[in-house]
């Protein structure tokens, strides 16, 4: 074989060669483009997927949150299955009052691999029930000028309910029976208002009788008609079985002082007394609810009949003792720094405090206008004012800041306020439910009236649109609506 021959087939070998080579490595790099696209079809489905399951769980949240805002406290636990996806929302308390709920969003799928899952936490809170305040919307819903009667209940005791209060569709209501041994606190489903009677959820037996009573996540804070136990905490947790949980004594009580009337704000509880030997306006740490404390108290000598705190100032309704020269009937006590004393900053004394007291009050949210309503000894006593509008800017000087009054003819048992409608609970015979126009506090009239069949003898409070009230007999608990 030549030289040029030799050159030619080692040419065509080296060729061969090359496009071996080059066949190998097409393969290698077609092969990798395989698989990389092939891995990226499974990473963008594992993302769509992941993205379909946090939406899944941020919707069960924003659901939950919807639900909170009609009513906290009817956040139930859920599953909920859609297509690959199964979600679990579970649902816990916060804080030890029940106010804040932790809400737990957890949803799991499984792919052809492995099983997956994605988990969202929120907490959602109330903070006008930290506050205490009322539940009651301010907008004025319906025809108000024919008010409604709409469903009631009656409990075991002639004497009615003492106070009411509602929060989360149930009404708290709590009686004073003359005889020993029947319940005295009741747990109303009041999710239909229509409904006649009511159902009765759950009660209980604390003693002696309640007179006042403020509900606060799933404990209710009662005031009790006992000098060895004037403030009692309840759990409700469980509203078919609401359980006595502590009863404490005041401490700067020396004898006759018994609870009377109470207020919560901020993990405190206000609790007046009827006259006593020692103090009757009583601050009390209610932190551990089950392990109260007072703070400070405050020496009136007089029955404190109803209790509001804002800012720092507690506002007392009282009943003078005019035969020991006690006769203011509103008092503004400074409560900001309790644990250095609590001072007086104001007081206010009606014209006729022989026949009249004071009896019940309402503060606006605002902060600017305080209402105040008078009882009265003696009804046959004409022109005594029993209805009282202060502007409320300056606690320190709110008796010389009487925007106007007027007589309703009756003692005003409770009191709210909403838009220009002042809505009385009084004691006037067939008019014992009156709504007055408030707009010019200098020339109040009576808007509407309805007669609730029953004389009051407690509280009054409102949720959403609708009016609660306590009376005697066989309507302790009666609704009332606007008319269409």
């Amino acid at each position: 074989m030549d030289l040029s021959q030799k050159l030619t087939n080692s040419s065509a070998g080296s060729a061969t060669l090359e496009l071996l080579v080059a066949l190998g490595v097409g393969l290698l790099v077609i092969s990798a483009t395989v698989l990389v696209s092939f891995g990226n079809q499974s990473i963008a489905l594992d993302t769509d997927t992941a993205s379909e399951a946090l939406y899944f769980a941020q919707e069960g949240l924003e659901e939950m949150r919807a639900e909170a805002r009609e009513d906290l406290f009817s956040l139930v636990p859920s599953i909920v299955t859609n297509g690959i996806y199964t979600r679990d929302i579970q649902i816990a308390d916060a804080d030890t009052d029940g106010l804040s709920k932790l809400i737990t969003s957890t949803v799991t799928w499984s792919t052809d691999t492995r099983p997956q899952n994605v988990t969202l936490h929120t907490v959602i809170s109330d903070w006008s029930l930290a506050l205490g305040s009322d539940t009651c919307t301010e907008e004025l819903v319906g025809d108000w000028t024919n008010p409604q009667l709409l469903g009631y209940v009656d409990i075991v005791s002639n004497q009615g309910a003492s106070d009411v209060d509602v929060i989360g569709k149930k009404a708290y209501i709590v009686t004073n029976p003359a005889a020993s041994g029947q319940k005295d606190l009741h747990i109303i489903d009041v999710a239909d208002p229509t409904l006649t009677p009511l159902p009765i959820l759950g009660s209980v037996n604390t003693g002696p009788g309640l007179s006042g009573v403020h509900v606060v996540g799933k404990y209710a804070y009662v005031s009790n008609n006992d000098v060895d136990g004037q403030l009692q905490v309840i759990e409700v947790s469980d509203s078919s079985v609401p359980i006595l949980k502590k009863t404490y004594k005041l401490p700067s009580v020396i004898s006759g002082g018994v609870g009377n009337s109470i207020f919560y704000s901020r993990k405190v509880v206000y609790l007046g007394t009827t006259k006593a030997d020692g103090t009757e306006f009583h601050i009390i740490n209610v932190d551990d609810p089950l392990s109260p404390y007072e703070v400070a108290s405050y020496e009136i000598n007089m029955t404190i009949n109803s209790i509001t705190v804002r800012d720092g100032v507690a506002y007392v309704a009282t009943q003078p003792d005019v035969a020991s020269g006690e006769v203011d009937g509103l008092l503004m006590l400074d409560v900001s720094d309790p644990g250095s004393g609590i001072t007086l900053l104001d007081s206010f004394t009606a014209p006729d405090p022989v026949a009249n007291f004071g009896r019940s009050m309402y503060l606006t949210r605002s902060g600017d206008k305080l209402y105040f309503g008078r009882g009265e000894d003696d009804p046959n006593v004409s022109a005594n004012h029993e209805l009282y509008v202060f502007n409320a800017t300056n606690p320190s000087n709110i008796s010389s800041s009487s925007l106007g009054s007027v007589d309703i003819g009756d003692s005003v048992t409770a009191l709210v306020v909403r838009e220009h409608l002042a809505f009385l609970l009084t004691n006037t015979p067939n008019l014992g439910f009156q709504i007055w126009d408030i707009t010019d506090p200098t020339a109040m009239f009576l808007y509407s009236s309805l007669n609730i069949q029953q004389s009051s003898t407690g509280g009054m409070d409102c949720e959403g649109n609708v009016v609660y009230v306590g009376q005697r007999s066989n309507r302790a608990l009666q609704i009332i609506g606007a008319g269409p």
